[in-house]
């Protein structure tokens, strides 16, 4: 359903054909989701929602949801840095902002929980950036790595930070976690980030070395005279999977969901069931890095 218009959504509602229907896919404009999602379930049609929205999985059973919400994203991020790095100097620079201080404890009861019950507790540090914790050596370690987790949303404070953590990394191994709106900032230093082994988290990757990718785009091309976006890739990916799972399991599939799992060209498919009374959503993440300045996953296995 791509439709941007209320009376032709409600049409389209109203036809008694689309009852009959075995799958929905959208709506791509938002504020039709909810009269959409509401219809998938008065009629038990499975809705594949191509974006994250939490709220649609809600007593809904018959909604799946795509792309992770970002508390699901961040909790993916803490578990990984949890795997890789858990044993290693954890810090957590912020300004004390609400939203940051939302995502800091997400990290923090992750990061921490292991070590509850022993007599060894390993805490992550939490350094506010404007009172100077960072010029504070006891922070930082020499001997090792100190990863180091900033969920700032402001441009001018994160090329700030990045800034005073470059002027650390010849005298410390640094691995900086960021998020995926530093994406979209024009500010940061390149130069800086792949000296900070720069680590974020998105739902679409796009990597260009792959030559499935490279295979794709070459037909894209050809065939559109265009170069194709990220919502292409993860439209391919959506059909190949939902395409893939019908002809396994027919119009059982979405029950089938939390159980198959598969490999996309954007992204990959690992849905949970969020409860009984709840749909599904999407609980995959990929994991990038500055690698000799490229963007490079950071572990195949996320």
């Amino acid at each position: 359903i791509c439709l941007d218009d209320s009376a032709e959504t409600a049409k389209m509602l109203d036809n008694p054909d689309l009852k009959k229907m075995n799958l929905i896919i959208g709506p791509i404009f938002n504020r039709y989701i909810n009269r959409v999602a509401n219809f998938a379930k008065m009629n038990k049609i499975p809705l594949l929602y191509p974006f994250s929205n939490p709220s649609l999985t809600e007593n809904n059973p018959y909604v799946s949801a795509a792309v992770p919400c970002n508390t699901t994203q961040i909790k993916l991020m803490a578990n990984y840095i949890l795997e890789n790095f858990g044993n290693d100097n954890i810090l957590i620079l912020s300004t004390n902002n609400a939203k940051e201080k939302e995502c800091d404890s997400i990290y923090t009861k992750i990061l921490e929980k292991p070590w509850e019950n022993s007599g060894n507790k390993h805490t992550v540090k939490h350094i506010n950036f404007y009172e100077g914790g960072l010029e504070k050596k006891h922070n930082l370690d020499t001997g090792g790595k100190n990863i180091i987790i900033v969920n700032t949303q402001d441009e001018a404070v994160v090329s700030e930070m990045i800034s005073r953590l470059n002027t650390l990394a010849p005298d410390y191994e640094i691995i900086l976690i960021g998020i995926p709106k530093w994406e979209n900032f024009e500010t940061l230093d390149i130069d800086y980030l792949q000296n900070l082994e720069f680590h974020w988290f998105t739902s679409s990757f796009i990597n260009q070395d792959d030559s499935l990718i490279k295979l794709f785009i070459n037909r894209y091309q050809i065939k559109y005279q265009n170069d194709p976006s990220v919502y292409v890739f993860r439209g391919y990916d959506i059909m190949t999977y939902l395409g893939n799972a019908f002809l396994r399991f027919g119009n059982k599939f979405q029950l089938k969901l939390p159980d198959f799992k598969m490999k996309g060209l954007s992204t990959n498919f690992n849905f949970r069931k969020l409860s009984e009374q709840n749909g599904n959503e999407n609980e995959f993440i990929n994991i990038v890095k500055y690698d000799d300045f490229q963007l490079k996953k950071a572990d195949e296995k996320h």
